[in-house]
């Protein structure tokens, strides 16, 4: 009896720290948001650099590195409130809309280049 005591105990303790390598949901969201965020001021520029600068390549690397360490630290309110204000989004449905539909095609394109 003592021993299945022992046991369970172990067990109890070894689950907190598998369950501190998680991320809390508010962070996934947070993250969620920001990557719908910075997908949407992406291909706004993309754009804007294709058509009103004469066919210029667009960046994605650097755009995403300097995405990142501008506002990669914003609070899940701060994103959505740009996302409201800038793209019209107005429940975090469509958010989570978004992030599925982009997820989709990022992964059609891996498939058409074979990764």
């Amino acid at each position: 009896m003592a021993t299945q005591t022992r046991s369970r105990r172990t067990t109890q303790a070894a689950k907190p720290s598998i369950l501190a390598n998680l991320l809390p949901y508010d962070e996934k969201l947070r993250r969620r948001e920001l990557a719908v965020l910075r997908d949407r001021v992406g291909n706004e520029l993309r754009s804007k650099a294709q058509f009103e600068m004469q066919g210029a390549a667009f960046d994605w690397t650097a755009f995403k590195a300097q995405f990142n360490a501008d506002y990669g630290d914003l609070a899940l309110t701060e994103i959505r409130g740009y996302l409201k204000t800038l793209y019209g989004f107005s429940s975090a449905q469509e958010v989570a809309d978004a992030y599925d539909k982009m997820q989709d095609l990022r992964r059609a394109r891996q498939a058409r280049r074979g990764y």
